[in-house]
């Protein structure tokens, strides 16, 4: 399938996501006007608009009905599902997104976005992989070694976080799983052994305790509350720290919440992040090692001085 045709189908679901019901004629005015994917404002033949639906049932299980009676416009049967997916809901914002800069060139320079390390050439070839139940090969370096590694693994998911792709995969030399940073791998190509996606794996599952995309097994999830101060507490009610996260209580000046996940290095550090605008009130561990670093960086200060 073609990247152009791909797009294709992302535009009918956003336009209808965008407007919730539209007849054919209005969707074929749309389309005429769509210049960076239909640079000619050609119509849209009746017969392609139907093609375009099946294929997005099939792809991303999205039902285009149409009214029984007139109008007879068409509308996504449930949009709840584009919400309850993040892939899909990363997907039609990121399309939305470009398709509005394409279409509006010259505010380019006035939207400022991250920028994403280079590591999402590799996306499609894993995508691939994990549809086809193959292995890849990956030439990798790590931060913690200078020299590159080449081995095998067989590609369970992939996740964003903080603006880098890692994948998840089974390394059958440790026979164990590990994560890997895109941006870390130098080269990578498909192997020719297939493997088999366990049926009872769930990747959602498998990160719902972690922060970000750090795993350890010798780390086992802890309930933790933590004491939000002024408008910090209004910033983690808008963005949570995790999505376990639930307040508790509040105050005129600072609300608690409670949230489960393992508490890695990545964490902490996040906690740290944060400064003096969060307190960590349980577990009783967690607050002395965040003190501790607090103190650390504090003393680096004044050497300075």
């Amino acid at each position: 399938m073609s990247k152009l045709l791909f797009n294709r189908y992302i535009w009918l679901v956003d336009t209808l996501d965008r407007a919730g019901r539209l007849a054919f004629e209005d969707i074929d005015i749309r389309w005429q006007h769509a210049t960076s994917l239909n640079p000619e404002g050609e119509p849209m033949p009746r017969r392609t608009f139907h093609n375009h639906r099946q294929a997005i049932e099939e792809m991303f299980d999205i039902s285009i009905e149409c009214e029984r009676t007139a109008p007879f416009r068409y509308y996504i049967e449930d949009t709840s599902r584009l919400r309850d997916s993040r892939a899909r809901e990363w997907m039609l914002s990121s399309f939305a997104l470009n398709n509005a800069l394409n279409e509006r060139t010259e505010l380019s320079q006035r939207i400022l976005l991250e920028e994403v390390p280079s590591g999402r050439k590799y996306l499609t070839p894993l995508l691939d992989a994990m549809n086809d139940g193959v292995r890849v090969r990956i030439t990798y370096r790590s931060y913690r070694r200078n020299d590159e590694t080449t081995f095998e693994i067989e590609p369970y998911c992939l996740k964003m976080f903080r603006q880098r792709w890692y994948v998840l995969g089974r390394n059958p030399y440790f026979d164990t799983l590990r994560v890997y940073a895109l941006d870390r791998i130098h080269a990578l190509e498909h192997a020719s052994t297939r493997f088999r996606y366990p049926d009872d794996f769930d990747a959602g599952t498998f990160f719902s305790e972690c922060f970000g995309v750090t795993y350890s097994p010798d780390e086992e999830p802890e309930e933790i509350v933590v004491r939000a101060f002024g408008i910090k507490a209004d910033y983690l009610r808008s963005l949570p720290l995790h999505s376990t996260q639930r307040e508790i209580g509040s105050a005129s000046s600072s609300a608690d919440f409670r949230l489960r996940v393992r508490p890695s290095y990545e964490f902490i550090h996040e906690l740290l992040s944060h400064g003096s605008e969060i307190k960590v009130m349980s577990p009783p561990w967690l607050a002395d090692a965040i003190r501790n670093e607090a103190l650390k960086t504090a003393e680096n200060y004044l050497k300075s001085i």
